[in-house]
This record gives C-alpha cells, structure tokens and sequence, in this order.
C-alpha cells in the first residue's frame, strides 16, 4: 500500500513540494534487540536476549507538501543477507504528525552464544497519532540449530536441527520522541532555547544543535507464538521434548507475555550548513526497562504459554554521520 502511495507522490514533491531533504548517512554501533522465549514457565533458562551492534549506509528521504502530506523513506545497504528499511506517509507536519502510517522490514542473523546463528526476520507497521502516541504490530520469525529429543516408537533421541519459532509483538507508547523534528523545525527558523529537556540553537552563522530528552510509557504484547520443525517429508511438526520424567510436553508456545514499563534517553544532533547544504552528527540513545504483569498462580508459578520473566530489557542507540541537502 505504502509503495503505491509513495510512487503516486513523489513526482508531486519534486514539483510543490514545501521542501524535499536527502540524507546521505553512516550509522555506527546501531543496536538491534529482540527477545526468544523458550520454556515459558521458568525464569532462569527461559528467554535468549538477541543483540547485535552494525555499521551500515543509509539513504533518508524525507518530504512535505503543503503541510498536509509528509513523506520519511530509510533504505539501508547492510552487507550479506541483512536488511533494514522503513516507509512512511503521514498527515500533517515534519513536527506535528496528526496521523502517520510506516511500514519497516528487518532481516538481521545473531551470532549467540546457544546457537551459531540465529535468522530473525520482523515485518510489521507503525502507526503515530497526534505526534506522541505510537502504535506497533510486527511478525516476528527466527529459525536457529537446536538440540531436542524426539520420540520414534516409545524410544527417544537426541536431534540437532532446525527450529522455526514465530510470534506476534504488539507495543504501545505515549513517547517524547517526535518532538525531535519540533526543535529542528524551531532551529531551522532561528527559534531558539536551552530547555532541560530540549535544545534548539544556533551556535554561529554556520552550526547549530537541536534534540529532545526522550521519555515514554511503553508496553509490550507477545502472543500467537507457535515453534515447530520439518521432518523428512518437509511437514510442520509441533516441538516436542521430554520432561526428566519421561513425559512430552510442548514447549514455547507463547500466547500471552505482557510487559510494562519506560524509556529513557535522548536524541541530539550537531550540524555544520552552508546555505542548504549541511554535515551532521546525530547521537540517539533510548534504554527501555520492562515488568512482568502476569499474575502468577498460588504456587508461585504461571499459567502454560504465558511468559514467567519478571523483567524485560533493551536498549536502542547509534551514532550517524551525515551529508544532507535541503531543496
């Protein structure tokens, strides 16, 4: 739909377009985060946190017409078989989206500790109302070598194969993020001030600094989650493992982990312009500490498939280096 749309307009922002930026950009140390869930009913062997720190090309493209219809696209040359790209079309201003729409693909492969490689591809759509309220819906899919015991007329064995996990994430957050674009905007129009939680000045005729304090309220949503394998016919079948007691139990089904909590961080940029012509660093950092609202049973544990973590943690931080030019 996005695609559609953005083909439709483009042509339109090269004619009457209020103004139509591109960024040339390295990013340096970006963070993808992400969480496995094992077996749901256990807080110590239970989850794999996946992290990995990349440096990669980045072309942005951002755009709007006649403070009605905005464009931010993000296509990003990351090296193998990764990839990461977002598309986005909002109603309204760079620093007052009334309603956004965004599209965003990932496809990253961790290195762990568990397992040599773990693919994770997470597509999913965004959408910002009224600039601070942000809501998400991602797909999320890993496969990754695991070790399993399978059983074949009453006598178990141990497997080494692939596993297929798949599982819905859904966030919700009332953020300051977005006000980033506010105090560009106010740079931009030699609107100036020194906040505690935001900075928009221009330091000489050719540097100026803007960026926000970000702070939000963000809850996380996991369910739909199913893990299976293929057998020698290529069939989906269920994971199955035995208990030390002999019995089979599935594992990982994961139907519902819900995790509340905050953000903390901020978003600052410095940039060197002449005329509409600029380089500039910006420095993004956001730590987001969760909490476990299931409520556990009388003996202490949870109900199957629902996610017994007390705590969830992440982090989303890089540092870019760019070339930008305003027409």
């Amino acid at each position: 739909m996005t695609k559609i749309l953005f083909i439709l307009f483009i042509p339109f922002y090269f004619l009457y377009a209020n103004f139509l930026e591109l960024s040339l950009e390295n990013k340096n140390n970006y963070t993808f985060e992400n969480q496995i869930f094992y077996d749901t009913n256990t807080t110590s062997t239970s989850n794999q946190h996946l992290s990995k720190k990349k440096n990669f090309n980045n072309l942005n493209i951002q755009g709007n017409f006649n403070d009605m219809i905005g464009i931010n696209l993000n296509y990003s040359d990351i090296d193998g078989k990764e990839e990461f790209h977002s598309n986005e079309i909002y109603i309204g201003t760079p620093s007052l989206k009334y309603l956004a729409y965004k599209e965003e693909t990932q496809n990253i492969i961790y290195d762990t500790y568990i397992n040599p490689q773990t693919k994770m591809s997470q597509e999913g759509y965004e959408y910002t109302f009224v600039h601070f309220l942000v809501v998400s819906r991602s797909k999320i899919k890993t496969v990754n070598k695991e070790k399993f015991i399978r059983t074949i007329d009453k006598t178990p064995f141990e497997y080494d194969q692939d596993f297929y996990r798949n599982i819905t994430l859904e966030t919700k957050s009332l953020t300051s993020e977005n006000f980033y674009f506010n105090t560009k905007d106010d740079v931009l129009n030699n609107e100036e001030y020194i906040y505690p939680i935001a900075i928009a000045k221009n330091i000489n005729s050719w540097l100026r600094v803007y960026g926000v304090a970000i702070f939000s309220v963000e809850q996380y949503d996991y369910s739909e989650g199913d893990t299976y394998y293929l057998d020698e016919n290529s069939t989906t079948v269920p994971k199955k493992e035995i208990r030390e007691d002999g019995s089979d139990e599935y594992k990982s089904l994961v139907k519902d982990a819900r995790f509340k909590g905050f953000g903390t961080g901020y978003k600052l940029t410095l940039e060197a312009h002449i005329s509409d012509f600029s380089f500039f660093i910006t420095s993004y950092k956001k730590d987001i500490s969760l909490k476990n609202q299931s409520t556990a049973q009388d003996d202490g544990t949870y109900k199957d498939n629902i996610v017994a973590l007390e705590k969830l943690k992440f982090k989303k931080q890089y540092t870019t280096f760019g070339l930008k030019y305003r027409f």
